[in-house]
């Protein structure tokens, strides 16, 4: 794979926030506790439903384990080598500077409704910032700082960016 084709797979590829990824680890964490029939930190209704032995999906547990383990490989913040760290720092600041271009300004975010430059500013948002054209540059901006910075969870805020 050149170099070029590594960053793009790497900007196209979904990569987990540090909150999802604690999340998810979370999740699969209670169902193991489930599955084991531990009731520490179940709220006492549930316990009760518990101990009265009512029946636990136990295979439902297992493949939602199986698939939440499966998000959590396939979202993994990539080992990149310099020149792949390098190349998507360029990226990602191109497509800075073109997302920076089609954002309203934060200024714009505070108008007042019924103002003339606000319908101007919803106008904007709605053809620019909603379109799929601009989610897909998004989308590819967010998964390259995520890749960058993996344990920062404000790296892939879009707030950081806007203009002022």
């Amino acid at each position: 794979m050149s170099s070029s084709e590594a960053r793009k797979f790497h900007a196209e590829r979904r990569v987990l926030s540090p909150t999802e990824r604690s999340n998810l680890q979370r999740e699969m964490m209670r169902n193991e506790g489930d599955l084991r029939g531990e009731t520490e930190g179940i709220p006492r209704e549930m316990k009760d439903a518990i101990q009265k032995g009512l029946p636990i999906d136990r295979g439902m547990l297992i493949r939602r384990n199986q698939k939440l383990g499966g998000i959590l490989r396939n979202g993994e913040v990539p080992n990149l080598s310099q020149s792949e760290r390098e190349g998507l720092e360029k990226d990602a600041k191109q497509l800075e500077e073109q997302l920076k271009k089609r954002m309203l300004t934060r200024s714009a975010l505070g108008l007042k409704p019924g103002s003339p430059e606000y319908r101007k500013a919803v106008n904007h948002m709605t053809q620019v910032e909603l379109s799929k054209e601009h989610n897909d540059m998004a989308q590819k901006w967010k998964n390259i700082q995520r890749s960058l910075h993996p344990d920062d969870a404000d790296a892939s805020n879009l707030e950081r960016i806007r203009p002022q």
